[in-house]
């Protein structure tokens, strides 16, 4: 087992104070900081979909011509019947940026089990040749506990159908736990740090140093060869979401990451 550390990415939904407003709309042009992430040594960008579909045709033009460095596509498209032109247009945008990957999420209704396993198995088919198909093992869906995503990944036996987990989200013992169930499906990896007072409140990696320590060897000594996201850094949700310093603070983030993976 190597100890070189992943390659890591930054998530564009980190530096947008509209990620969660109610039109989601993007406040800036991704293609306008490329240069500066590369620069502060991030291997590429984790694109947030609305960076790309509300963004005019000069940057759309741009983030395409970006390429590899956009390498994964971090989509929102939904699995039951009326998303069907979404997940179209999701497959479609991979294919322009050239993503390696596709992050996705299922829904949370137990009665819709079937229909989102076999839309999820029908849409990879749409997705150009070599796309991982990354689904977020997120709180509010039906992946949200290591057996529950078990449970789907041996449905989607296919191995471009791969897992992201939330490391720093979870306790040592339920850490384990993600890995027992996946195994070497689990091949990104979603990093924010939260305050241990207060999960609402996010901090530097730094700043739970011992946690993060022990959650890379925990994922180290299960084989861990994937890539990683700093997905929210310090100041999401305060006074200080704004790009600058929610920036500075992921690039704090991801030399932590490189020092002590």
């Amino acid at each position: 087992m190597s100890d070189q550390c992943p390659t890591i990415y930054l998530g564009s939904i980190l530096l947008e104070p509209n990620r969660w407003s109610e039109k989601r709309e993007p406040s800036y042009n991704v293609s306008e900081w490329i240069e500066r992430i590369r620069a502060a040594g991030f291997d590429g960008i984790e694109l947030w979909e609305n960076h790309y579909y509300m963004a005019d045709l000069a940057e759309r033009t741009a983030l395409e011509s970006s390429a590899p460095f956009i390498d994964i596509f971090n989509s929102y498209t939904g699995f039951s019947a009326e998303f069907g032109e979404s997940r179209r247009m999701t497959a479609e945008a991979v294919q322009k940026l050239q993503s390696k990957g596709v992050k996705f999420n299922i829904g949370n209704n137990p009665d819709d089990w079937d229909l989102y396993m076999e839309t999820v198995l029908d849409w990879g088919d749409e997705l150009p040749d070599g796309t991982r198909a990354l689904c977020e093992c997120h709180p509010d869906t039906l992946v949200e506990t290591p057996e529950g995503a078990a449970k789907a990944f041996a449905r989607w036996s296919d191995h471009r159908f791969e897992a992201i987990v939330h490391p720093f989200n979870n306790d040592e013992s339920k850490l384990k736990a993600w890995f027992e169930a996946l195994g070497s499906r689990i091949t990104h990896l979603h990093m924010q740090m939260r305050e241990e007072e207060n999960f609402e409140m996010l901090c530097r990696i730094e700043d739970r140093a011992e946690k993060a320590r022990n959650a890379f060897k925990i994922m180290k000594d299960f084989g861990f060869k994937g890539t990683i996201t700093v997905e929210f850094a310090k100041g999401t949700r305060t006074e200080n979401d704004t790009a600058e310093y929610l920036f500075e603070n992921a690039c704090a983030d991801l030399a932590f990451i490189r020092e002590n993976w």
